[in-house]
């Protein structure tokens, strides 16, 4: 006898076990060859990594706070590690991201590849990733951050604490805008190349982020670079050494001017170069306060002042004055005479700034160095 009903049932699917159709709470994708779970493994770690950073970032000043409350420095380590993390995880979390854009989901039992927009449909809705224009785009990205970040160690004022901070972050910055570009790749790729045929084109398309970001990271760099040269001019802030050398003002044709200064707490180092006409040089000398009582020290090519080690000699064997290495100081700052020059000794308020006082008369050049005790 025929079911009235039997029109009203639906046809049973084969190709799927019966006891896996139903299974599974709602939510979860099934494979439709064999009903196994589809895991995204990267969409799991780009969380992973964003709680990580979440939770690094407010431990870290909370760390910082504790060891600089007298805690001790058994929070020291925690804090280097918290704040290390939070710095790695902010550079992989667009990363991440990215790979989770263009990771396609698979099948736990059989391992079977779904597309990415769709894990019931066995067509690909879109081409392949292109990854050689992704790493040529994330190359010249990472070769304009470096370029640029080496550009900005020339401007003045980094040895100050607001300069150094402000390097610092950009190099935190920076590795976070590389990995930012790749997720930039994926999403526009996602967005609009499965509307493009060719693929050079689509190539193309992936070098648009790169661009954009690397004439971003330019201006950003010249703005800073800007921001230090006027807040940080060497001619501005040479008094604040001179002043603490006890010695007398620039003079009016003194070029080529730089100066390394940074003071924490109860310590500092000021250091300044110069380079001037012969004349003024000699009446600067003549008018700077803290020379007045002291005896230069004359070198030449056959009596050099040379530079060793923290235990060094007086004198070595060829009559040349040597003395200990001044450690931590500027590149452009030359602590040796091999030519015609002078040495005095600076001392001034009441010795709180010791230093020296360099005159380079082969190329007219004034070296200025004191430290705060």
């Amino acid at each position: 006898m025929k079911d009235e009903n039997s029109e009203a049932r639906p046809k049973e699917t084969t190709g799927v076990p019966t006891a896996l159709k139903g299974s599974g709470t709602v939510g979860e994708r099934r494979c439709p060859l064999c009903g196994g779970l589809v895991k995204e493994m990267w969409r799991g770690v780009s969380t992973f990594v964003s709680v990580a950073f979440c939770i690094c970032l407010f431990l870290t000043p909370v760390l910082l706070f504790t060891c600089l409350s007298g805690a001790g420095t058994i929070f020291l380590i925690p804090f280097l590690l918290c704040a290390g993390i939070a710095v790695l995880s902010f550079w992989a979390m667009p990363a991440a991201g990215a790979m989770a854009v263009v990771a396609r989901p698979c099948c736990r039992s059989c391992g079977h590849l779904f597309p990415t927009a769709s894990a019931d449909s066995h067509q690909p809705t879109e081409a392949p990733f292109p990854r050689w224009p992704a790493v040529g785009g994330s190359l010249v990205l990472l070769a304009t951050l470096v370029a640029c970040l080496v550009w900005l160690r020339t401007a003045p004022g980094l040895e100050t604490g607001r300069g150094g901070l402000r390097y610092a972050s950009r190099v935190v910055v920076a590795g976070f805008v590389l990995n930012f570009g790749l997720l930039a790749q994926t999403l526009l790729w996602r967005r609009m190349g499965t509307r493009i045929g060719s693929t050079v084109q689509r190539g193309l398309l992936l070098l648009v982020p790169a661009i954009v970001l690397c004439a971003a990271w330019l201006g950003l760099t010249g703005y800073d670079h800007w921001a230090l040269s006027r807040k940080y001019d060497p001619v501005k802030r040479a008094p604040q050494v001179l002043d603490r050398a006890g010695l007398a003002a620039l003079p009016p044709s003194a070029r080529n001017v730089k100066v390394h200064s940074w003071a924490f707490m109860l310590s500092g180092q000021f250091d300044l170069r110069f380079t001037a006409e012969p004349n003024e040089i000699e009446q600067f000398l003549a008018d700077s306060p803290s020379l007045k009582t002291v005896t230069c020290k004359t070198y030449s090519r056959q009596c050099m002042l040379l530079r060793g080690g923290a235990y060094v000699t007086p004198f070595d064997a060829g009559g040349y004055e040597v003395l200990p290495l001044e450690p931590h100081m500027p590149s452009w700052y030359r602590q040796e005479l091999r030519g015609p020059g002078r040495r005095y000794e600076v001392s001034w308020h009441d010795d709180m700034y010791q230093g020296e006082l360099l005159v380079d008369d082969e190329t007219d050049t004034v070296y200025v160095h004191v430290d705060r005790y």
